[in-house]
């Protein structure tokens, strides 16, 4: 029987893609700010026939990847174990650079409130969006 252990590479700031430089979280418990970036904006029918647009932002992350090491290998092997995951990420045909996409949020707002926006966010806009006690605000980034 052939044991063998899960060898997770150390884990990177999977907020790099959305993110060129992380927002801090904010002390005091007072406010939690993140970059996302609009990835989709729809039409949607409510129960009431009302018609509302959707405008989706989500935060792109790396998948992570494992490598697994039979338990018998030597510590050369565990210490290569990292750097060989992350050598086939960075390979393409190897399923490298594999993404997923975290749902952050969701706003809905009514077509006349869509029409009103002089400054409407397009699928790729990165925005700021800021939750605090009493307030929620959504900015574009720059």
């Amino acid at each position: 029987m052939v044991h063998a252990e899960l060898i997770k590479p150390p884990r990177e700031d999977t907020h790099k893609k959305a993110s060129r430089h992380p927002l801090p979280v904010m002390g005091n418990g007072e406010s939690v700010r993140f970059r996302a970036v609009v990835t989709n904006i729809s039409i949607v029918d409510t129960p009431w026939g009302e018609r509302v647009v959707k405008v989706d932002l989500t935060e792109e992350r790396e998948t992570p990847s494992t490598v697994i090491v039979p338990a018998e290998q030597s510590e050369l092997a565990r210490e290569l174990a990292p750097v060989i995951s992350q050598l086939i990420r960075a390979m393409p045909f190897f399923g490298g650079g594999s993404k997923a996409r975290l749902p952050r949020l969701s706003l809905y707002l009514t077509e006349d409130e869509w029409e009103r926006l002089t400054a409407r966010p397009t699928i790729g806009d990165v925005m700021e969006v800021e939750v605090a006690k009493s307030s929620l605000k959504v900015h574009k980034e720059g």
